[in-house]
């Protein structure tokens, strides 16, 4: 077995995801964690375990081999950077890993309300593009995405089963974190399903 980019960014990406599920949990309490130290004390053990796990095996390509080597560096420049920009300042977040057992059991990664008062949900993904045509290719599949129109349709599902008179959901952001780079790029990009479209999803 070798180890390639994937699983390396996919281990990048988990860390990642728990730090953030860590801030946004903090925001939901009250308690607005936003020392940087304290994040990365928190997280970044698993990432150091499972950056051992995988450095067992030879690395596949050169490329595998830089990235495990800047693997925790841009892990930590990913959580700076996030700290720094704030995507979703302005949003009320709502949920973070909201399990939806009814849908089944998929876990949605951030329920929040947008500053212009819509419901959506937010998924954050780690990537690394290594040209710009990748992203917008990844981009233009998002946007039809099998996954977010499971995700949408299922929040909404919970929502108004916890009794909220607003429940209808159609809108759904990306919160992409680009590894290509060093000091990683952090952009929110935003989508809507129409009626229509989430209609024959529950057809099909």
């Amino acid at each position: 077995r070798e180890y390639d980019v994937v699983d390396v960014a996919a281990a990048v990406g988990t860390a990642i995801h728990s730090a953030l599920a860590f801030v946004h949990d903090s925001h939901i309490a009250g308690t607005r964690v936003d020392d940087l130290d304290m994040i990365i004390n928190v997280t970044k053990p698993g990432l150091e375990a499972e950056l051992a796990r995988i450095s067992q095996y030879p690395p596949r390509t050169i490329r595998a081999t830089d990235l495990m080597n800047d693997a925790i560096r841009r892990y930590e420049n990913a959580v700076e950077r996030y700290m720094d920009v704030q995507p979703l300042r302005g949003y009320t977040i709502l949920d973070v890993e909201r399990k939806l057992p009814d849908f089944g059991n998929t876990t949605i990664d951030v329920g929040v309300r947008t500053p212009e008062g819509r419901l959506a949900v937010v998924d954050i993904k780690t990537k690394s593009f290594a040209k710009d045509y990748y992203k917008q290719r990844y981009l233009e599949e998002f946007a039809h995405s099998w996954q977010m129109k499971h995700y949408v349709v299922g929040y909404s599902d919970y929502l108004e089963r916890q009794g909220l008179a607003e429940f209808t959901v159609n809108d759904f952001e990306l919160l992409l974190i680009d590894l290509h780079y060093v000091r990683p790029k952090i952009e929110v990009y935003q989508f809507s399903f129409t009626k229509a479209e989430l209609d024959r999803w529950m057809v099909d």
